[in-house]
C-alpha cells in the first residue's frame, strides 16, 4: 500500500489527537497537552503558523484510508527533538513507524542538525527497544511526581503575574502558563486542565511563600513536579511517582546510516 509522507494541515487535527491518545493511557494523558480539551484547538492554531516561524514541526503518514501516523518535532539550533510519534493501532508492526520517523528526518534536517534526541517513559519497554534497536541510546533519566499539599504556611509573600491570561489560555485550550514570584525565586508554573499545576524547579518545595500562594489560588490542584535524579532531595517524603521518562539521544549521520538507506529505494 502506498504511503504519503507529508506536512500536517488543519484537516489532519482530529486524526492527529486520535492517533497520539491511542499511545497512552488515561492517567497519563490527564498530564499530557494531548490529553487537554483543547488540544485541536491548539493544533488548529499552530498549523496557521508560517512553517518557517514555528518551532515545532508537524508531519504525517496518509494511505488511501487517511492519516494512519504522525510526528511532532521541536527543532533547536543543532538538534532535532521529537515529541510524538504515533502510528494507528491497525497500522503498527509494518515498518511504518521507522518510515514515517526516516522520512521526516529527511524532509525537516538542515546543515547544522548534529543530532536527535527524545523522551522514553520507562515503562514502555516496547517503545524503547524499538528506539535501540534504531541505535538511540539512553543518556539520561528523569521524574514525575505527583505532591498533594500539606497544611497551608501562614506565609504568603507571593506575587503572581500572567494568572488572568493564563485562566483564559486554559479554558480554551486546556493548559497555560504564568508566573510566580517570591523573595526566593521566580517560577514558571504551569495549569494541566483543572488537576494539576506543573513545575520544573524542584527547590520551590522549600519555600514556603511559593507553596502558600499555590494552595490560595487552588487548594484542589495537586503538583506534578518534574525533576532530575540529582533533585529528588527537593522532593517531599509524600510525593508520588508518577512516571520516569528516559532520555535518548542519536547522531543524525549515525540515524541515517541505521535507518535512511533501509528506505532508500521506498
Amino acid at each position: 500500500m502506498q504511503i504519503k509522507i507529508r506536512y500536517a494541515e488543519q484537516r489532519d487535527v482530529r486524526r492527529i489527537v486520535e492517533i497520539v491518545k491511542q499511545g497512552f493511557d488515561k492517567v497519563l494523558l490527564e498530564a499530557m497537552i494531548y490529553g487537554c480539551q483543547g488540544i485541536d484547538k491548539y493544533l488548529s492554531y499552530q498549523f496557521k503558523l508560517p512553517r518557517n516561524l514555528s518551532d515545532k514541526v508537524y508531519i504525517v503518514a496518509e494511505n488511501s484510508d487517511g492519516v494512519i501516523g504522525f510526528v511532532e518535532f521541536r527543532i533547536y539550533p543543532d538538534m532535532l527533538f521529537l515529541n510524538y510519534i504515533g502510528i494507528e493501532k491497525r497500522a503498527r508492526k509494518n515498518g511504518l513507524a521507522s518510515y514515517l520517523l526516516s522520512q521526516s528526518e529527511l524532509i525537516i534536517r538542515k546543515k547544522c542538525h548534529e543530532k536527535m534526541q527524545l523522551d522514553v517513559f520507562f515503562d514502555n519497554q516496547v517503545s524503547k527497544n524499538w528506539y535501540e534497536k534504531i541505535g538511540f541510546t539512553s543518556i539520561a533519566s528523569s521524574n514525575w511526581l505527583s505532591v498533594s499539599f500539606k497544611a497551608e504556611s501562614r506565609l504568603n509573600n507571593s506575587k503572581v503575574s500572567g494568572f488572568p491570561q493564563a485562566i483564559l489560555c486554559n479554558k480554551e485550550f486546556g493548559f497555560s502558563e504564568f508566573t510566580l514570584n517570591t523573595p526566593i525565586d521566580t517560577y514558571n508554573i504551569g495549569l494541566l486542565g483543572d488537576k494539576w499545576f506543573r513545575v520544573t524547579q524542584s527547590q520551590i518545595f522549600h519555600d514556603s511563600d511559593a507553596l502558600s500562594g499555590l494552595k490560595k489560588l487552588s487548594g484542589t490542584r495537586k503538583i506534578l513536579v518534574l525533576c532530575n535524579d540529582e533533585d529528588l532531595d527537593n522532593i517531599p517524603s509524600h510525593a508520588e511517582h508518577f512516571c520516569r521518562p528516559i532520555r535518548m539521544n542519536i547522531s543524525l549521520d549515525k540515524f541515517e546510516k541505521e535507518i535512511l538507506l533501509k528506505f532508500k529505494d521506498k
